[in-house]
């Protein structure tokens, strides 16, 4: 995989099987990499995927990065490794935590084969804060607080080291800060540029540390989706003539970089390493349709919201003004998070957490009349949370029977609409938890779970008496920054193989990522424990390699019992502002 002359890794590891480069790259989609390669456009995608293996792999059900690379690396469904979002709900208060890999109760790769003896890398792969001590070196990801942060690094030491020499390393470069200011162009460098650094942190500890496992994820793509993805679409989207000039190639641009980068690093691992390329989902266009579900419950009568008046019962002078003063701090606080530079926010929040708190609770929840509720959702989610009693402090809706058929009517309803145009519907379905997730922590997701279908702009469709379009332009008048986003998770990630024992030009079959890490464990001949959810990946493997080394389940210990690390509140600061920028949270 030679791309000119590079000089190569001669650190080795303790692996007499070669070693394993893994390249994750968030939000890759074989829609837009397949007609690229055809055109020449990706040569080192084309020859990993000409020489070795690809195929298309399937999400978890809600297509969150967070319990998304939680199960690549686990090789675990979400009720059995615990995240289920980049938040852990908390219903008995109407309310979330941020999450990090302390939250995590299934042992990630790198653990599994640091515990065998192999000497690892990780870099960048989310939910991976703190760093776990292992048998090699990690830098921790974007549920990071910072690279001053205790547990950034593995060994403590070992960002100060790198540091002098290579520069300040980006955890994620800000870019919904910058596009929410206007400085979209400065936006576009600051995307570059993190892909360089990134590359530059890789490259150095490939080349000076021993490892068998190097895993790096990038995730620079899934910002060039979310708010560039209309720059090149236009059947979806209208921008002006100048701005799709300036701003089309944005997404390929940084699909070149990222290809580049696989070549530059594959390279420099040597030729007797095995290479994977992943992402944990998809991108395509998004017409705000999770956005909706709140409108929707409303629609038919399932979510109250407050009004100055209930049923002709004035309240109280108080509770009014109370109101009155949070909409106004909320409308204070949206324009402060689209003008003022990301360092002045995270000051001010700083000096008055308690208030952000309680302004982003009445942004999200805080309307919400949850007397008169029997569903909600919560964290801009497509997943619904029933308004149980004895589950919520509020709760009205009866277990048993009363709740199975509120479900039952949600997903009748929610499959009632249609394409005006077409008559397709726009959701594909709608499961409960216990149909998608298994083990101790089901519990923790959302009651059901609404998968729309790809395809059929929802503009047209009627909530009640109001169109999508019409409820767009009311929340889109109240908060301009929410028309900053134009690309969305799609459920369909990738994989590419290259490497001994994969067969050239092969196609997996119905994929899923839960696959990944029991296939990564068999290629470097490490037990794979008998409860992942996973299965090794056959269809790719030469079958005289297969016959040479059987598979094996083995039983070895793959859950953690770990305390939690919450974060302080200027951790959290960071970690919320970080998340509302990538509009995972209000």
């Amino acid at each position: 995989m030679s791309i000119g002359g590079r000089e190569k890794s001669h650190m080795v590891g303790n692996n007499p099987d070669g070693r394993m480069l893994v390249i994750g790259l968030d939000s890759a989609t074989l829609d837009l990499i397949g007609p690229w390669v055809k055109a020449g456009k990706l040569p080192h995608m084309a020859r990993l995927i000409k020489e070795g293996a690809s195929g298309e792999l399937e999400s978890v059900p809600n297509m969150n990065s967070a319990p998304a690379w939680s199960s690549i690396v686990t090789g675990k469904n979400p009720g059995k490794h615990g995240i289920f979002w980049f938040v852990e709900d908390d219903p008995t208060r109407y309310g979330y935590t941020y999450v990090n890999a302390s939250f995590r109760t299934a042992k990630p790769i790198w653990q599994l084969l640091s515990e065998a003896g192999r000497r690892v890398g990780v870099i960048n792969v989310p939910i991976s804060y703190p760093a776990d001590p292992l048998n090699g070196f990690m830098l921790a990801g974007i549920d990071t607080p910072g690279v001053d942060a205790p547990g950034f690094c593995y060994p403590p030491n070992l960002y100060h080291d790198l540091h002098k020499e290579l520069g300040k390393y980006i955890i994620e470069p800000g870019l919904p800060s910058l596009i929410k200011a206007g400085r979209i162009d400065e936006a576009v460098g600051t995307l570059y540029e993190t892909i360089i650094q990134r590359t530059r942190y890789a490259r150095r500890l490939i080349m000076e540390q021993s490892w068998d496992f190097f895993f790096i994820v990038y995730t620079s793509l899934d910002s060039a989706g979310h708010f560039f993805w209309k720059y090149m679409d236009p059947e979806h989207f209208k921008v002006s003539s100048e701005e799709r000039d300036k701003y089309e190639q944005v997404i390929f641009n940084v699909y070149k970089m990222l290809d580049d980068a696989i070549g530059e690093l594959t390279d420099m691992a040597g030729p007797d390493t095995r290479v994977m390329v992943i992402s944990d989902h998809g991108m395509g266009p998004t017409d705000a349709r999770d956005q909706m579900l709140p409108y929707w419950l409303e629609s038919i009568g399932l979510l109250k919201f407050k009004a100055p008046s209930d049923n002709g019962k004035t309240q109280t002078l108080m509770n009014l003004g109370r109101r009155v003063i949070m909409d106004v701090l909320a409308h204070a606080y949206r324009q402060v998070d689209r003008r003022l530079r990301r360092e002045a926010k995270l000051r001010l929040a700083n000096l008055f957490p308690r208030l952000r708190n309680a302004v982003e609770l009445h942004m999200e929840l805080g309307k919400i009349d949850w007397p008169r509720t029997k569903a909600y959702v919560s964290a801009k989610r497509p997943e619904i949370w029933i308004n149980l009693k004895g589950r919520q402090p509020q709760g009205i809706v009866e277990p048993g029977a009363e709740y199975d058929e509120l479900c039952a009517l949600i997903d009748e309803k929610l499959r009632e609409l249609r394409d005006p145009a077409t008559g397709e519907p726009y959701v594909e379905r709608v499961v409960r938890r216990e149909e998608i997730y298994s083990g101790p922590w089901v519990e923790r997701s959302p009651d059901l779970l609404v998968c729309f279908r790809r395809g059929g702009w929802m503009d047209s469709a009627k909530l009640g008496n109001r169109t999508v379009a019409e409820i767009k332009r009311t929340i889109f008048n109240k908060d301009p920054a929410l028309t900053l986003g134009s690309g969305h998770h799609t459920s369909r990630g990738i994989v590419l193989l290259w490497g001994e024992g994969i067969r050239p030009g092969s196609h997996t079959d119905g994929a899923h990522l839960y696959d990944i890490a029991p296939t990564l464990l068999y290629l470097m001949r490490s037990p794979i424990p008998s409860e992942l959810d996973g299965r090794v990946l056959t269809e790719v493997i030469e079958p005289g390699f297969l016959a040479a080394r059987p598979i094996e389940r083995a039983m070895v210990e793959a859950e953690m019992t770990s305390e939690r690390s919450v974060f302080s509140g200027e951790d959290e600061e960071v970690i919320a502002k970080r998340l509302r920028d990538l509009g995972y949270v209000e």
